[in-house]
């Protein structure tokens, strides 16, 4: 039997499949064995024909190498090309009629627009997409633990650095900042914008407590709890905070589906309602009884108003206002043309028009309805990444892949909620693709996504990603 398995691996070139295909064609002949001998046949008899009925090993082999070879989610690809290429064309336009003049200085003192620099990140974004492909991604949930440690502990030192930094010297312009006052500016924002990395991550750490009890409950909701502190950790209440709540939400949602799968053997129904009240209802309940007994800093009370109640930041009411008045405005056939001079003063009212409100951006110089196609093109492009992760036999693909596109969906509902004003600015967002910030963690978690529809026949339901594994192989050997 062991012969004809060893033949017929030999014929399936992508070694990832191998382990799957020998355990699923030794189970099916010692269940086919087992009949043999029942049915009255000496056990050497029973075995050589059950060999015999399995056919040639070469030709089985050879059809299998068909079916596992590594599969590429071309869909996928060529939806995040044609994205890419339309928001380079939005951007450049954008940069050359609606934001003429701003310039980005980079390394020389160089001077380039905003639209070309966004396409140099777009390119920089597909280029991150295509590596991850590369890796598999059940190493990433390897080491899994290890990453997770550094990140959080980079996030927190830079973060206590940058902040103590501000608190000595204040906010420097760019030209008295000093060299430390840069480096550790720098720090924080890698630090910050890796930290996003912990959705893919925790799926794995999840996976490692496989099989566990209370006690991996208990240490997945510190995982969550980790994050939460590192990630808001000295920033006040703002973008940083709205990234948490975002962050907390995707991780609960895999801590949800790893219960469900009974990955962590506790009772299910008990375990996800505690675990999504320690992070929603306890959280807002405090801060609900403290705002009311007014008990935080003024500043603090009118961010937590606004999150939800946008004018009552009269600063920023006017951006608000004008988004609305211009996103249905546009019209397409402004393209290549100019934007006209009251259009172009309304948006210039607008901060961070190629960030949180690349929407309105995009209504008010092209039309309500190119603004839908971009919506529905970015939807069908998550919706795509979804079904490409589902697909995946493996558990652990389906739950990490599923991770990073809810990351990706809630953003995008977030945005449109801003750029429309059902939710305050300072909620902090973007829109995928489209958006300025966030784009290389984009095109990261695509990814991702790739790599685990590349194994999507390669992989069982469960796989060891122990660290250990192979010593300990050896070490029984061994003995």
């Amino acid at each position: 039997m062991e012969n004809y398995i060893n033949k017929l691996l030999e014929q399936v070139r992508f070694t990832k499949a191998h382990k799957m295909i020998a355990d699923e064609i030794r189970s099916h002949m010692e269940d086919q064995i087992k009949a043999n001998i029942s049915e009255g046949m000496e056990p050497e008899a029973a075995e050589k024909r059950a060999v015999e009925d399995m056919g040639d090993p070469v030709e089985a082999g050879v059809s299998l190498d068909r079916v596992h070879r590594p599969q590429i989610a071309w869909g996928v690809i060529i939806a995040a090309v044609v994205i890419a290429i339309i928001a380079i064309i939005v951007h450049i336009y954008m940069s050359n009629e609606v934001i003429t003049g701003y310039k980005i200085s980079i390394s020389g003192g160089r001077l380039v627009s905003e639209g070309t620099l966004f396409a140099v990140y777009t390119i920089e974004g597909i280029v991150v997409m295509l590596l991850l492909y590369l890796v598999d991604y059940t190493t990433i949930a390897k080491y899994s633990k290890l990453v997770a440690t550094v990140l959080l502990g980079a996030n927190f030192v830079s973060s206590y650095a940058y902040f103590t930094m501000r608190a000595i010297n204040g906010v420097p312009g760019m030209g008295e900042a000093g060299f430390f006052h840069l480096l550790c500016a720098r720090m924080y924002g890698y630090a910050s914008s890796l930290i996003v990395l912990m959705i893919p991550l925790f799926a794995g750490i999840l996976y490692k407590y496989k099989g566990q009890k209370t006690g991996a409950l208990v240490k997945s909701l510190l995982w969550i709890f980790a994050t939460a502190v590192c990630m808001s950790y000295k920033t006040g209440i703002g973008w940083e905070h709205s990234s948490t709540v975002v962050m907390a939400f995707c991780m609960l949602i895999e801590l949800t589906v790893a219960i469900k799968k009974e990955w962590i053997k506790v009772p299910k129904i008990p375990a996800i309602a505690s675990a999504w009240s320690l992070f929603t209802v306890i959280p807002v309940a405090i801060t609900g009884l403290l705002y009311k007994n007014r008990m935080l800093e003024y500043g603090h009370m009118e961010r937590i108003r606004s999150f939800f109640i946008p004018n009552t930041e009269m600063n920023r009411i006017k951006e608000i206002n004008s988004g609305l008045v211009l996103i249905g405005s546009g019209s397409v056939s402004r393209l290549g043309g100019k934007v006209n001079v009251s259009t172009k003063n309304l948006l210039g009212q607008i901060r961070w028009i190629t960030h949180e409100y690349i929407l309105t951006g995009i209504g008010a110089t092209l039309g309500i309805a190119v603004v839908l196609a971009v919506v529905i093109a970015v939807a069908g492009l998550i919706f795509l990444g979804i079904i490409s992760s589902c697909k995946s036999k493996n558990q652990l693909g389906q739950v990490m892949g599923s991770g990073c596109m809810m990351w990706l969906a809630l953003y995008a509902v977030v945005n449109i909620c801003v750029g429309f004003g059902i939710l305050s600015p300072y909620f902090g967002s973007f829109f995928p693709f489209l958006s300025y910030n966030r784009l290389s963690t984009s095109y990261a978690f695509l990814g991702i996504i790739l790599s685990i529809y590349k194994y999507k026949n390669a992989y069982p339901a469960h796989v060891d990603i122990g660290i250990l594994k192979k010593k300990k192989e050896l070490d029984k050997e061994c003995v």
